[in-house]
């Protein structure tokens, strides 16, 4: 699971609250997906690494698209030597009543984001696990 650092805030609670509360989620699409399975690796336990990317970019003062990818790597030894990888990259399109700042998007794509993509990259895994024919993996909850 990703490990949130803690961030220097520039903003204060308050305004982040009252931003967020004009934010709409407009659209989440799935823009590009992978799998690999690769049965001669599976082993009887598996560790499962998993990175998240995110990134932004601003359409104009009230409308911003933001790029999720995650990957996910499940393996009985090195990260390299997987038994199982599947990477997911969604596009979000959220915009707000409110003009966005920049320090606003940075906590927000950083802290809102990856709730609000988690359970959609959570279902695909599980979703494409029983595809594969092996034991449905289900990811955890994202808690922060």
């Amino acid at each position: 699971m990703a490990n949130i650092e803690p961030m220097e805030y520039r903003l204060n609670p308050e305004d982040y609250r009252a931003t967020l509360k004009q934010i709409e989620l407009e659209g989440i699409d799935l823009e590009e997906c992978s799998c690999k399975l690769r049965r001669d690796k599976l082993g009887k336990s598996l560790r499962i690494f998993i990175k998240q990317t995110v990134t932004h970019e601003v359409q104009g003062e009230n409308l911003i698209l933001v790029g999720f990818s995650c990957e996910l790597f499940a393996s009985s030894g090195a990260k390299k030597d997987f038994a199982l990888r599947i990477i997911c990259t969604f596009k979000l399109r959220y915009s707000s009543k409110m003009t966005l700042k920049e320090d606003f998007i940075e906590i927000f794509k950083e802290r809102n984001v990856p709730v609000n993509t988690w359970p959609y990259f959570r279902e695909f895994v599980q979703n494409m696990t029983q595809r594969m024919n092996i034991p449905p993996l289900t990811l955890p909850l994202l808690k922060y």
